[in-house]
């Protein structure tokens, strides 16, 4: 069996995704406990640009980047 396909079976996801999941858990940690604007955030996480980070990152939570933050703030703020 080639590696790809190792790694499917293995991983249940594709090398690709796994890195890519990694990328957006990475920049929502980011998002909810730092104060770096968003464009700073998306290349950190290693995307090109910001447009594409929104886009990876909606798709991934299901609000953007700014919404996200918001929310993580707001929570914060209640539990203090």
């Amino acid at each position: 069996a080639s590696l790809a396909r190792a790694f499917r079976r293995y991983r249940g996801c594709s090398a690709g995704a796994l890195v890519r999941r990694k990328r957006l858990e990475f920049a929502a940690r980011a998002l909810a406990y730092g104060t770096e604007p968003l464009a700073a955030v998306a290349a950190d996480a290693g995307f090109y640009d910001q447009s594409h980070f929104t886009q990876a990152f909606r798709a991934f939570t299901g609000v953007s980047p700014a919404e996200y933050r918001r929310a993580m703030l707001t929570r914060s703020q209640r539990q203090t």
